[in-house]
């Protein structure tokens, strides 16, 4: 189920919110920022870089010098 929600497109919706919020973008396996609208999104939308990573991080490209991403990135080499 994680694989299936990590794969999932960033959604804005039709809101005006504007809530810079975090997505799993698979295409270059990084957690990235995009503008939300507030309403009809998907599960693909975090709070923050670190939950994105918790979730998704076992299919992410690993960070280049950050040893407290090791942790949520499990997959990764330093």
């Amino acid at each position: 189920q994680r694989l299936y929600l990590c794969k999932l497109p960033a959604v804005t919706g039709p809101c005006k919110a504007r809530l810079e919020v975090f997505f799993f973008n698979w295409a270059t396996r990084r957690c990235e920022i995009f503008i939300y609208g507030g309403c009809y999104g998907n599960l693909n939308q975090f709070g923050s870089e670190r939950e994105c990573l918790r979730i998704c991080g076992a299919y992410a490209v690993c960070p280049k010098s950050s040893l407290s991403l090791f942790l949520l990135a499990p997959n990764c080499f330093f």
